[in-house]
């Protein structure tokens, strides 16, 4: 073999390896999950009375945390902001869902969040 078909076999198993690697750790956070949680539900959204203000609601951060707590999962960014929109806490403006993309990165940035997997996060405990 030459110098450039071995390096392009290490390339193709070093991200076959990385592919692994994400699949091994969301079975082991679904494994996590139902050893400690049970089955998981989804919590309803908060109603107006609950929060202070009628029209009030959650920063993007607090709203991504409170709903990545409720289960502890792997949610995707897709599945993030369908659940801001159901709970009435999309962000406002032009891009909601590039909002949302920044919010999460400086999340993965301060350690908030882990990114295991292509736009898909999980809580850090």
């Amino acid at each position: 073999m030459t110098l450039e078909e071995l390096s392009a076999d290490h390339a193709r198993l070093t991200a076959q390896i990385r592919a692994l690697e994400t699949k091994r750790n969301l079975v082991r956070l679904a494994i996590d999950w139902k050893r400690v949680q049970g089955p998981m539900t989804l919590a309803p959204p908060r109603k107006a009375h609950d929060l202070a203000v009628a029209d009030d609601k959650p920063t993007l951060r607090e709203a991504l945390l409170e709903i990545m707590r409720e289960p502890a999962i792997p949610w995707t960014r897709d599945e993030l902001h369908g659940e801001l929109e159901r709970r009435g806490w999309l962000p406002s403006g032009r891009s909601p869902k590039n909002q949302l993309g920044a919010r999460l990165s400086t999340m993965v940035q301060r350690g908030e969040v882990a990114r295991v997997g292509p736009a898909t996060y999980v809580i850090r405990d």
